[in-house]
């Protein structure tokens, strides 16, 4: 068990350790100057299309006029305690905010995925595309393509990586928004990292490495406050997915589940296999209680959004696994480091 870990669990603390983090300004560490003004960093982590964000607070008074940085630099940012620190990735400033009084600075950057083009200019995931993948090409395959086009390294799960895709346009579609949708049709979860690019199923994220990311548990008394929030779901009770049969020239249709209601997905699919797939992700969709859950612990950046916190010691509906929706890590110069985690259930 690391430092990080017995802080979590709230084996050491207090005096015994004191929150760190670590910032690079295109690549030159620039800690040092941002402690001298230092007020508070929140990063939010988050799953989906959203990007991750990061806000640096810093005080502007003193004699010394507080340099700003450049808007497009890039942050590489790290959280922990005591020198133990945990990449968090990488992100672009693209808004500063002056404010007063108290005189601050605001420095806010968001987490892109991006590359040099061949002039130097820069290539974003989020830039939109035309083309046509073949059918008969794996997951893996698409993943490991894109990660190329853009300079980062990829990482998928081995049972997603090896599935078979029909043929796939990508029509004014850029590759973010393309993963995002495969994702959703394979109950996965696509997730950039500062230089990597992780494709891994709900609740089973990896680090960028592949190595898998442990669940986080967390006890009632190792928490601050929680909240469950219930809504209204109607289940399906069975998923229609139709398909073009090419030999037969007729539009096929699988079912998962039984009985009413049934939900008909809109789109017909090129195989009986990627319609399988879209079934059977809908379905498991269409079973999860609307549930979330918020807590608010200890900073640990082992909290990632994708990844999956077990919680124990409270009332029945609590108690159990949870996907991580959403973290936001924030450390003060008097209160801290805690973190705020948006949970769905699993």
């Amino acid at each position: 068990m690391d430092l990080i870990e017995q802080i979590a669990q709230g084996l050491i603390g207090g005096v015994d350790v004191a929150p760190a983090f670590k910032v690079k300004a295109n690549g030159t560490d620039i800690t040092n100057k941002l402690n001298e003004r230092f007020i508070s960093l929140r990063l939010t982590d988050e799953s989906g299309d959203n990007a991750d964000e990061v806000d640096i607070a810093l005080s502007d008074h003193g004699e010394t006029e507080l340099a700003i940085p450049d808007p497009g630099t890039e942050l590489e940012v790290s959280l922990g305690y005591d020198g133990t620190l945990v990449e968090m990735g990488k992100y672009i400033i693209d808004e500063i905010e002056i404010s007063g009084p108290p005189d601050t600075v605001n420095i806010r950057a968001r987490a892109v995925v991006q590359t040099e083009g061949a002039q130097g200019s820069k290539i974003l995931m989020t830039t939109q595309k035309t083309r046509s993948w073949e059918a008969g090409t794996t997951l893996g395959e698409m993943i490991q393509t894109i990660g190329a086009e853009h300079g980062i390294t990829p990482t998928i799960a081995s049972d997603l990586s090896s599935i078979v895709l029909p043929h796939v346009d990508q029509v004014n579609e850029s590759d973010m928004a393309l993963l995002t949708r495969l994702s959703k049709q394979y109950d996965a979860i696509a997730k950039p990292s500062g230089d990597y690019l992780v494709f891994a199923k709900r609740g089973d994220l990896t680090t960028p490495s592949g190595t898998s990311i442990p669940d986080v548990d967390y006890s009632r008394d190792k928490t601050g406050g929680h909240r469950l929030l219930i809504s209204r779901r109607v289940k399906s009770g069975s998923v229609i997915a139709r398909y073009r049969d090419i030999p037969t020239a007729s539009t096929l249709e699988i079912k998962v589940g039984t009985g009413e209601p049934a939900k008909r997905l809109t789109k017909t699919y090129g195989t009986e296999d990627e319609a399988q797939a879209a079934a059977d992700a809908e379905y498991k969709r269409s079973q999860r209680n609307e549930q979330r859950l918020e807590l608010d612990v200890v900073g640990n950046p082992y909290l990632v959004a994708g990844g999956a916190i077990n919680v124990s010691g409270f009332r029945s509906g609590i108690n159990g696994k949870w996907l991580i929706d959403r973290v936001e890590h924030e450390i003060t110069k008097r209160g801290g480091y805690s973190c705020g985690v948006q949970c769905k259930q699993i």
